[in-house]
């Protein structure tokens, strides 16, 4: 930038627009790339709640499809019958428990 004759600096309107117009873009892929990050986090986290939503549901249907069988006590098992039955005694000692 140089004086002219009138004193005033010597500038060129069309640098002067590109340097705003520069500027403008820059500020604009700021902005464009902060918010594309925001929108990626947001995605992220819904993607992240949606697997989540999946492993409990599955998680839930094992345990039901699971218990389908009832459970065998052990006086249903062959072999056993009532007049089998053992009861055991647990007496405490100065080591723990001791069972009989």
């Amino acid at each position: 930038m140089t004086l002219n004759e009138s004193k005033l600096p010597d500038v060129n309107v069309l640098d002067a627009v590109t340097a705003n117009l520069r500027m403008a873009a820059a500020y604009i892929a700021k902005f464009a790339i902060a918010g594309l990050l925001i929108v990626f986090a947001g995605v992220l986290t819904v993607a992240a709640a949606i697997a989540g939503l999946v492993i409990a549901s599955i998680a839930l249907l094992l345990r039901f499809v699971g218990r389908q069988a009832p459970k065998t006590s052990t006086r249903s098992r062959p072999g056993w019958d009532d007049a089998e039955s053992i009861t055991l005694e647990a007496r405490r000692t100065d080591n723990g428990w001791r069972v009989e």
